[in-house]
């Protein structure tokens, strides 16, 4: 059983850091078309409802969860090494293109705000909004 909780919580832990990366390859226009592509078709079977058991309430999701992390890592796999290596990189340092567009996104979002309440620019601190990462 511990095996299986720790298998478990490592596919949790797992998913958002190729979530993260693939984000970045989706992004790169070196990456071939093709292979994007075959993600998004992927990623479209996986929430298309159609295929979702309903008869077995926690197979659902488990099998989401599945099926996104097998996707990912086929993705990233076919991906060519040095660009999934840059990228890496790039997340550790936290400038990769992930970042970059999470930090406008947080731009954007404080300047509704400010928009929105009349609010002089320095009074808007969201930076407790944004949860740190765990460390990897």
């Amino acid at each position: 059983m511990n095996a299986r909780l720790m298998t478990a919580k490592q596919v949790l832990v797992d998913i958002p850091r190729r979530l993260r990366l693939a984000y970045c390859l989706l992004r790169d226009p070196r990456v071939p078309f093709p292979l994007k592509t075959l993600l998004a078709s992927a990623f479209g079977l996986i929430v298309s409802p159609v295929r979702k058991p309903k008869h077995l309430p926690l197979l659902g999701p488990l099998d989401t969860a599945t099926l996104t992390l097998v996707s990912l890592n086929l993705f990233i796999l076919a991906c060519p090494l040095e660009l999934v290596s840059e990228h890496e990189q790039k997340i550790v340092e936290r400038q990769s293109i992930f970042d970059d567009d999470l930090r406008q996104g947080e731009e954007l979002v404080r300047t509704w705000i400010v928009t929105l309440l009349g609010l002089p620019r320095d009074d808007v601190d969201l930076s407790h909004l944004v949860q740190e990462e765990v460390s990897q």
